[in-house]
């Protein structure tokens, strides 16, 4: 009689998991699609944001070297220094993202379809 208890709560417990993980796994598989646009956006801001500042420092560049905007192009140069170290901050904070939350996410969801299978 315990055999046949342990089967069917086996089975209800089964059954409350694959009505759980249908509700929710939808969910988290589109929120780590979401997640993966948001990465690709931001190294598509990162390639524009490179180009801004290099043509930037660039501008600076020229301006350090000329009597009268020295001061200008020594600002300039120091923008563009500064967004690039922010932008190598935020690209290594994104790598992090990817791997400790979406990746784990995404293996998370596989593993429940595996299980459920």
């Amino acid at each position: 009689m315990s055999g046949i208890n342990s089967d069917q709560l086996h089975r209800s417990t089964l059954g409350i998991y694959m009505n759980l993980t249908d509700e929710f796994n939808p969910s988290l598989q589109k929120l780590v699609s979401l997640g993966n646009s948001y990465i690709h956006a931001f190294k598509a801001l990162t390639v524009s944001s490179d180009a801004y500042f290099n043509a930037l420092s660039k501008i600076g560049e020229k301006a350090f070297y000329s009597m009268s905007s020295r001061s200008l192009g020594d600002v300039l140069i120091q923008i563009s220094e500064n967004q690039q170290r922010l932008t190598l901050e935020m690209e290594r904070v994104f790598h992090k993202f990817s791997l400790d939350v979406l990746q784990v996410m995404s293996d998370n969801i596989q593993l429940d379809m595996d299980y459920i299978s």
